[in-house]
């Protein structure tokens, strides 16, 4: 199992094998926990701040989600990697020189 925490620890992404059978949960139990559908299968994933999750699901798209509300948005879709490089200075870097500014 892989946990990865968001800022101030308020909120953990727990990954099964394969980067499937995502779960997120309320460190301090102010939410509720929350588990996904079981088929989806992460690429790659970063804690923006304490409760939003950035993650991106291959040939699919990169896509926010508020672990307060279990709310989704999307941010690009397509037919790429959708691979992070890194997050920064409020710039998600992925597939080694594409980039999207967060406000």
């Amino acid at each position: 199992t892989n946990a990865r925490y968001s800022k101030n620890k308020k909120f953990a992404i727990i990954l099964g094998e394969g980067n499937k059978n995502l779960k997120v949960v309320s460190l301090d139990s102010k939410y509720p926990n929350r588990e996904w559908d079981k088929n989806i299968q992460l690429n790659s994933y970063k804690w923006y701040d304490e409760k939003f999750l950035i993650y991106s699901i291959k040939n699919k798209g990169i896509y926010v989600y508020n672990a307060e509300t279990a709310e989704t948005s999307t941010i690009v879709e397509g037919d790429e990697e959708f691979t992070f490089d890194k997050l920064e200075n409020n710039t998600l870097t992925y597939d080694t020189n594409k980039e999207i500014k967060f406000n």
